[in-house]
């Protein structure tokens, strides 16, 4: 797993009525599956949002456009 903390957020979304700070984002894989999913977090770690890619590679690389980074750093957690 990947982790990145972003201290202003990485986006705002809104759900229910709330704005929701993106303030983690994380790239994961589930065993037996094969791709990985990218989330984006609030404080808390409650996902908001989720995206699917059939590689690592494509996961970390599809974080910096969706949110519009160059760098990205990530941390990764085993």
């Amino acid at each position: 797993m990947f982790i990145s903390k972003s201290d202003i957020g990485f986006e705002t979304v809104f759900r229910d009525d709330k704005e929701i700070v993106i303030e983690f984002i994380s790239v994961c894989q589930y065993a037996p599956e094969e791709g990985f999913y990218l989330f984006g977090c609030d404080r808390g770690y409650n996902t908001h949002t989720d995206f699917y890619y059939d590689t690592l590679d494509d996961a970390l690389d599809d974080a910096k456009r969706i949110y519009q980074l160059d760098n990205i750093v990530w941390t990764q957690i085993n």
